[in-house]
Order: C-alpha cells, then sequence, then structure tokens
C-alpha cells in the first residue's frame, strides 16, 4: 500500500464556542479522522490537533496517515481510536464559517478565543469518555497550554499534551530581549500584510508556491492540501477562477501581537507537568526570524509565513526546568526547523508515535 492510499474515515463538523472576552460566538471547523478498519479500539488514544497561524487543519493529514500506517504495521497495537483537528476562528474553513463577524472585527482572534471553543469542546459528548492526548503545532501548541488554564486543575482531560514547535515563552525572557522580540514581531506583521494573497488559480498557486520559500521546502503533498483546503473562490467581481487565502493575511497578521497569552500558557508548564505529561518536538533548524532591517525584495515576504520563531533562548525558556518546566521528553528532528508538520509528516509521525507509545505504558500504570 502506498502512503497516500491509506483509507481513512472523514467526517466534517461545525462547533460553536464562546469567545474569551464575551463576544458573540464564533463557528469552528473540525474533521474527525477515523481509521477504516473496523476494529478500533476504545481503549486507543483520540488525539485533538491544532495548527498554526496562517495554517489550516488539513495540513496534519499527511502525519495522519503516517501514523495510521504505523499503527497498521502492528494490528494488535490499537494505539489511535480517531482523531480531532480543528480550524482557529479566523482560519480555514471556520474563517468561511465567520465571515460576516470577521468582516466588523477589529480585534484578533486570539489563542485564549480558540482555547475556550476547544474548552467547550471537550466537554460535548463527542468525546465523552475517550482518552486524550493534545498535539499542537506552533500557536496551536500555545493554545492547548492555554485551554489548561481554563480548566480546573483536576479535571484537566488530557492525559498527555505534545507541544510541536512550540513559540512558548516567559515574560522575563521576552523582555530581557525587547528589542529583539519586538523588531521579530513587526517585520514578521509588516511581511504578512504585504504578501501575495490572489491567483488566477489554484493550479497556478500551487504554481508560485512550488518555486519560492518556505513552501518549497515542504512535503508536496503538504502543498497539495494548503492549495485545496487553504484557498477559496475570490469576490464576484474577481475574474472566472481566482482565488485568495480562507486565512486573511490582516488576521494572520493580528496573531503575533498575542504575547500575553502566550506568557500564560508558559506559565501553565510548571504549573500542571508534574501532573500530566508534556513532551516537545522541535525541528533542529533554527529559522531566520531576525535581521537588521525589512528587505526591500518581495521574496522576503514570503518568509512572513514563518512565525516569529524564537531563537534558541525562547526554546529554553519552554523547557527551563530552573522555573519548574520539567518537560518528560524534548525531541529535535534533523532537516526541519519550525515547519515540522509541513517538512517532516513522515519523521514526525515516528517521533509522535513513540511518544504515543510511552504514554500508553505509563497509562497502564495507573
Amino acid at each position: 500500500m502506498s502512503r497516500m492510499e491509506l483509507e481513512l474515515q472523514t467526517e466534517s463538523f461545525v462547533l460553536d464556542g464562546p469567545l474569551a472576552n464575551g463576544g458573540p460566538a464564533m463557528k469552528m471547523a473540525a474533521k474527525r479522522y477515523r481509521p477504516g478498519s473496523p476494529d478500533s479500539c476504545e481503549q486507543g488514544f483520540t488525539l485533538l490537533l491544532t495548527h498554526g497561524s496562517g495554517f489550516h487543519k488539513e495540513l496534519w493529514e499527511p502525519a495522519l496517515n503516517a501514523l495510521f500506517r504505523l499503527q497498521d504495521r502492528d494490528p494488535y497495537s490499537h494505539m489511535i481510536r480517531e482523531v480531532w483537528a480543528f480550524d482557529w476562528q479566523a482560519h480555514g474553513d471556520s474563517a468561511i464559517l465567520n465571515a460576516d463577524e470577521l468582516k466588523h472585527r477589529e480585534e484578533a482572534i486570539t489563542l485564549a478565543d480558540w482555547a475556550m471553543a476547544i474548552v467547550a469542546f471537550l466537554k460535548t459528548p463527542h468525546v465523552s469518555g475517550h482518552r486524550l492526548i493534545a498535539i499542537g503545532h506552533s500557536a496551536g501548541s500555545s493554545t492547548f497550554m492555554y485551554t489548561t488554564k481554563l480548566l480546573e486543575p483536576g479535571v484537566i482531560p488530557y492525559l498527555g499534551i505534545i507541544l510541536v514547535e512550540p513559540p512558548l515563552i516567559d515574560k522575563e525572557t521576552f523582555y530581557a530581549h525587547l528589542e529583539r522580540q519586538n523588531k521579530a514581531l513587526r517585520i514578521a506583521r509588516k511581511a504578512t500584510s504585504a504578501r501575495r494573497d490572489v491567483w488566477p488559480s489554484k493550479e497556478d498557486a500551487f504554481q508560485w508556491f512550488s518555486k519560492r520559500f518556505p513552501w518549497n521546502t515542504w512535503d508536496v503533498r503538504v502543498l497539495q492540501l494548503f492549495c485545496s483546503f487553504g484557498l477559496r473562490p475570490a469576490s464576484e467581481d474577481s475574474a472566472p477562477g481566482t482565488v485568495v487565502t480562507k486565512c486573511a493575511k490582516l488576521e494572520e497578521a493580528k496573531t503575533y501581537d498575542d504575547v500575553e497569552h502566550t506568557f500564560e500558557a508558559t506559565e501553565q508548564i510548571e504549573k500542571i507537568c508534574h501532573d500530566i505529561p508534556i513532551h516537545v518536538v522541535f525541528g533542529e533548524i533554527l529559522d531566520l526570524t531576525y535581521v537588521s532591517s525589512l528587505p526591500t525584495s518581495s521574496s522576503y515576504l514570503t518568509h512572513a509565513l514563518c512565525p516569529p520563531h524564537r531563537p534558541s533562548y525562547g526554546q529554553a525558556s519552554a523547557i527551563d526546568k530552573s522555573k519548574g518546566r520539567d518537560v518528560a521528553s524534548v525531541v529535535r528532528i534533523p532537516g526541519a526547523g519550525h515547519m515540522i508538520v509541513q517538512q517532516k509528516p513522515e519523521e514526525l509521525a515516528s517521533v509522535l508515535m513513540n511518544i504515543l507509545h510511552g504514554l500508553r505504558a505509563r497509562v497502564s500504570k495507573l
């Protein structure tokens, strides 16, 4: 069986979720993935997946296919029961569902807003009694950590949390490098706002992305999914076939200002890590995020799809044992940068499966 032929049962959902500031509820698009075979075990894990800024839930699918293939090699493992992946409220299909609300909203949809929607989902019958593992990439990892702030300490439902390239940093470290951090954020906002977001067709978009960094570093399957699920038809006054990104670049740019919630999410690590195992996955490559000035070349603007990924001091902050952040493991994937999900889905799946094996062994001892 080729790596593209694995059959997964997929179902789409539209979920309601409150916002952190008490504003009108917004919709959250979700997909549920189940193995095609009918013998999945109810004692297996249910994985919950979140994405990074500017992305969407379907980009996880190549890694998911790899995970389920690994499970199929051991038919007695039944490691994974099902998987749920969510779109941030201004991203992916959620952006389509919330289009009218977003037109009249000046504030960013923060990671706290997304966390509120996920917490609401956790209380639904969809996952009642399930063994939950939270897996977040980039801003999605910050979001999962923030959900633990919204839940009562004794009733956090996760049996484990896996943070993939978390952009977590504590306030002390951020302000110790304030000039550098602010410059990186400023560049990211400016570059994102100026980035191209309209193409004559999805096929033209794919060709454009294929020739430019960082998209030309992605697994081709992920790039195909980005063009299939991350783009939508443009307005009626555009030429037929014209497409734009589902996540408006202004909405993406707004997310880079959400530093206070990031600080709070980081602080949650030391508060829960001794009760819930937290595993961290980094790419070995520290992506370029800080330069002395914004280049005038439009090709640089493609870098804006990389969030303002912190240098090594940021990674150190997220796993600083001296501050009580005693994570269960840290793995670094060779050849990958911040966009591990997009660049190395097969390698990421292997790392995730190893972590899941360890979590299952831990659960069986409880």
